[in-house]
């Protein structure tokens, strides 16, 4: 199994934000549809970093980078 860090800075306030939400039951449309993709994204990377469907649901496509050591 491999680690993941958020990159730059700006990933990791997202994905802050994002979990933030998620916790108080408060993440709606569009940032709901991105955490789905981006929890999805990051346990295929994390269980298999050359996983086929990882160029699927790449955050790149929703205009976010994400960094994976």
């Amino acid at each position: 199994m491999y680690s993941i860090r958020m990159g730059i800075p700006e990933m990791e306030a997202l994905w802050k934000d994002l979990t933030d939400k998620t916790d108080r039951n408060a993440l709606r449309g569009a940032d709901k549809e991105l955490f789905k993709k981006l929890t999805k994204t990051l346990d295929h990377l994390r269980n298999n970093p050359r996983h086929p469907h990882e160029q699927n649901h790449s955050p790149r496509r929703y205009g976010r980078i994400l960094c994976v050591r």
